[in-house]
């Protein structure tokens, strides 16, 4: 006999998966986070307010969730990195350089949503590669 129990896991990870995705939607529309209501999200996520509920009792809730998943995958990006050389120094800053150009939208629209945070994506990236010049400068310093 299978345990029901399983089904409804499977109907909770897709309920929270729609909504985040969802948020994720509207936010790459140009919708201002603080702006969004639950009524809004339930609808570009496709289920009811009461399923919303049933998962959380805020959209920060959900906004966290969605950011705790991109900086774990980040997180694991850098660990690529063991920062031995400058080599591997270099290659920390091409990783989260690239990791940020690929989700760029999506940086930019939870900048909303923390604004002091929020930088132009051409600053970020310029502050990101004068970083690595200078981290290449300290390991070469450190190596002498």
């Amino acid at each position: 006999m299978e345990k029901k129990p399983r089904k409804e896991y499977r109907n909770v990870e897709r309920s929270k998966t729609a909504l985040a995705d969802g948020l994720v939607r509207l936010l790459l529309k140009g919708r201002p986070f603080a702006k969004i209501t639950v009524s809004e999200l339930c609808e570009e996520a496709g289920v009811n307010r009461g399923t919303f509920y049933n998962h959380y009792s805020t959209i920060d809730q959900i906004a966290d969730a969605v950011e705790d998943k991109y900086m774990s995958a980040l997180n694991a990006r850098m660990h690529e990195c063991d920062f031995a050389s400058s080599e591997s120094i270099l290659m920390f800053f091409n990783n989260l350089n690239e990791y940020l150009q690929e989700n760029k939208r999506l940086v930019e629209a939870f900048s909303s949503r923390h604004e002091e945070f929020s930088l132009d994506s051409q600053e970020a990236t310029y502050r990101l590669w004068i970083g690595c010049e200078k981290a290449e400068k300290a390991v070469e310093l450190f190596q002498s």
